[in-house]
């Protein structure tokens, strides 16, 4: 009788873990995970590269573990990301365009290089953004396996 009351128990226990949660910007966060470098059509029509669309590359940071992704709390009048993201696995990375030095060191630690990289989350909002949320990256730290 007590062997099914542990399984229960066990079960229940992984059933109600909850992925951690954060929230959009104006908040910073630590992410960790692996680089992947994924390319999509882009102009004019955004459908294939064959045909003639530009191709777009994307740096994404796979995470070690998902997050949800919430709304600030009321306060924060400017900030308009109001969809919640549940069960966050990927995201697309936004890098400033000017900075070269980030730029490289993102090339230099390659696919599947693992990162930590804090920054600040946003919702997507146009058709060049390939994942549910965006990391506004400020900082990027290779990890060393």
């Amino acid at each position: 009788m007590k062997y099914p009351l542990f399984l229960l128990l066990l079960f229940s226990a992984g059933v109600l873990a909850k992925s951690p949660v954060v929230t959009y910007e104006p908040t910073k966060v630590e992410l960790t995970g692996a680089l992947d470098l994924q390319t999509f059509p882009g102009p004019p029509n955004y459908e294939s590269i064959k045909e003639g669309d530009e191709a777009e590359r994307y740096f994404y940071l796979k995470l070690d573990s998902p997050i949800d992704v919430i709304p600030q709390v009321e306060g924060h009048p400017t900030v308009v990301n109001p969809d919640p993201e549940r069960n966050v696995k990927v995201m697309m990375l936004a890098i400033s365009g000017e900075d070269d030095a980030l730029w490289s060191r993102f090339r230099k630690v390659g696919r599947g290089g693992r990162v930590r990289i804090i920054g600040t989350l946003y919702h997507r909002w146009t058709g060049h953004h390939h994942s549910r949320v965006i990391l506004n990256v400020d900082r990027m730290e290779p990890l060393i396996p």
